[in-house]
């Protein structure tokens, strides 16, 4: 996902912008992007310096699940906004690949993963600890890169 701000003079939105007005600006807001943006929250935070906009938007990603949604849904949500962003600082990801009816997570690295010497690492101690503590109902977490074949690894 990429979040863009930029400055919009007077008059220079689109028409088919959303116009939200705050209190000494107006924010617009592309309208495909407005579903992104439920629950988002807009600051502007004074400090010592003059202050800085703020801006955090939970569903960046996408909607949560619903409770109904199913346990894959549900994991693929926690890759995609809690799992991926913190591998893409070593230029990876990981994927789901099947979750079994004994409740086995199947997971496939890439980018800087494929081939890390620490991905077992950070599959036991960050991804596997993660999902079992989110979904009790999970019972291992594998992963089946063949790892021999990465040609960019961060380690």
């Amino acid at each position: 996902a990429e979040v863009g701000i930029t400055f919009c003079p007077p008059g220079d939105h689109r028409a088919t912008d959303i116009a939200i007005d705050y209190k000494n600006f107006t924010l617009y807001v592309d309208k495909a992007s407005a579903p992104y943006l439920e629950q988002a929250k807009v600051d502007y935070q004074e400090d010592k310096f003059g202050g800085q906009l703020a801006i955090s938007v939970p569903n960046l990603q996408g909607p949560k699940p619903e409770e109904t949604a199913s346990l894959k849904e549900k994991i693929q949500f926690v890759l995609n906004t809690e799992v991926n962003p913190n591998l893409a600082g070593h230029g990876g990801v990981v994927s789901l690949i099947d979750l079994t009816d004994s409740g086995t997570v199947v997971l496939k690295f890439g980018g800087g993963c494929h081939g890390c010497g620490m991905v077992d690492v950070t599959l036991q101690q960050g991804i596997e600890k993660t999902l079992m503590e989110k979904f009790p109902e999970i019972t291992e977490v594998v992963n089946s890169t063949d790892h021999s074949e990465g040609t960019n690894p961060y380690y």
